[in-house]
């Protein structure tokens, strides 16, 4: 599998500009930014479930810890999102679920995908599907514009 592009400030700016005038844009933000900002892999991002990242008060937690069925090594860890991470999947939970308090969301099956697919809502996206995802935002982009 060929390496990922490291997009370098303008670049990322220019994906969440191009992101921002497509369907579903909170959730493309949130998915794009998250792993940008942790370093996880596609696959981390697809095994995310809701319980992962809500604390039982529908706070977003400061750390996400991946089970070893959930990453590369098959060794488990943990992520620690960052304010910005953090910021960006409370909007995108808050416009899909049309909350401003996410705490009724830990009611519900929290075992369902984070980042939910139109086809798939409560399973998501799968990794290769999420890569094909993440590749389209970035193509657009010219090689000669990346570093």
């Amino acid at each position: 599998m060929p390496q990922a592009k490291v997009l370098n400030e303008k670049e990322i700016r220019r994906v969440l500009l191009h992101v921002a005038t497509k369907k579903h844009a909170a959730r493309n933000r949130a998915m794009f930014t998250v792993l940008n900002l942790t370093g996880m892999r596609v696959g981390e991002l697809a095994a995310l479930r809701l319980s992962d990242v809500l604390t039982s008060e529908g706070e977003i937690r400061e750390e996400v810890y991946l089970s070893a069925q959930m990453t590369k090594g098959s060794r488990g860890r943990t992520v620690v999102l960052s304010d910005k991470a953090q910021e960006e999947i409370k909007n995108y939970l808050q416009v899909r679920f049309k909350l401003k308090d996410l705490t009724p969301v830990t009611y519900t099956d929290t075992s369902r995908a984070l980042f939910s697919s139109q086809k798939h809502p409560d399973r998501g996206f799968t990794p290769s599907t999420l890569a094909q995802h993440f590749h389209a935002c970035v193509s657009w982009i010219k090689p000669s514009e990346v570093h």
